[in-house]
């Protein structure tokens, strides 16, 4: 499957993924495998822009991190989000 977060979009995502994701704990398999098996795509500085933004980290430091580690990071919040509110759309935007 292919599938692109925009900023400032709703994006929907499939159950599988979301319910991938524990209550508690390390989401970091199921990140992997969802990354592995399916192409997520998100602009970069969108990314940075979301992911410091929200406190994840400073934007001198997210430059510094992989294309897919940003993914991944905007992909776990995206899914625990969807999660947690019982929904599988879920908006990036300010």
């Amino acid at each position: 499957m292919k599938l692109t977060i925009n900023f400032n979009d709703f994006t929907e995502f499939p159950q599988d993924w979301i319910e991938s994701i524990p209550e508690q704990g390390a989401a970091d398999t199921a990140i992997s495998q969802i990354m592995m098996y399916n192409t997520v795509k998100c602009n970069r500085n969108a990314a940075i822009n979301y992911l410091a933004g929200i406190g994840f980290d400073e934007s001198e430091e997210l430059e510094q991190e992989s294309d897919e580690t940003l993914i991944s990071r905007v992909l776990w919040i995206a899914l625990l989000d969807c999660r947690e509110n019982n929904t599988n759309e879920w908006y990036m935007g300010d």
